[in-house]
């Protein structure tokens, strides 16, 4: 979706509201890309969700690899990256990966979700104080769990890395200098 035609910070607040009380037992984790529109929804987001009622993480400024390990290692039961992926800007919107234990199937809860936010009122202007969500940086520990799975013969090549601005360099840099790799 196009950014802010489609989404903005208002409607984030309703959607992350709306989850909240659609998914009432999940601890929710919310991680953003570098876009320029990217921290002001996932706040968004992560306001709604409190309001609705739930525990929140937040992620902060990570790959949507760290949103789908730490819903993998229980740290949240249900993780939401705000990114368009390899879409360019203004494009923006969330990707979700809720756990196996959501009771609600995905294709149930997406067409819910549709539903619900088709006939929510929206509400410009309320702003509440956010209330303090934990901070998860994963990224270390998600490097060692990588690293721990590589084998490489040693090598004295030259690594180029390039992540398009994107949030992949955070994983990527820490990952080839933990392996020992030469990067440029």
């Amino acid at each position: 979706d196009v950014v802010p035609e489609q989404i903005d910070a208002a409607w984030a607040r309703r959607f992350g509201e709306v989850l909240a009380k659609l998914a009432p037992s999940s601890a929710f984790g919310v991680g953003y890309d570098t876009r320029i529109t990217s921290p002001e929804l996932a706040e968004a987001l992560r306001h709604g969700l409190s309001v609705g009622g739930a525990a929140v993480v937040d992620l902060g400024v990570c790959p949507t690899e760290i949103v789908a390990y730490a819903v993998a290692t229980d740290r949240v039961s249900f993780g939401i990256m705000v990114t368009a992926s390899h879409n360019p800007e203004p494009d923006n919107g969330f990707k979700l990966f809720p756990s196996k234990a959501l009771a609600l199937p995905l294709p149930a809860l997406l067409a819910t979700l549709k539903r619900k936010m088709s006939g929510a009122a929206k509400r410009e202007g309320l702003r509440l104080p956010l209330p303090a969500a934990g901070v998860l940086n994963l990224i270390p520990e998600f490097v060692e769990r990588v690293a721990s799975l590589v084998e490489l013969s040693p090598s004295e090549g030259i690594v180029a890395l390039n992540g398009l601005n994107g949030t992949a360099a955070l994983v990527a840099q820490p990952l080839a200098e933990h392996l020992d790799l030469s990067v440029r």
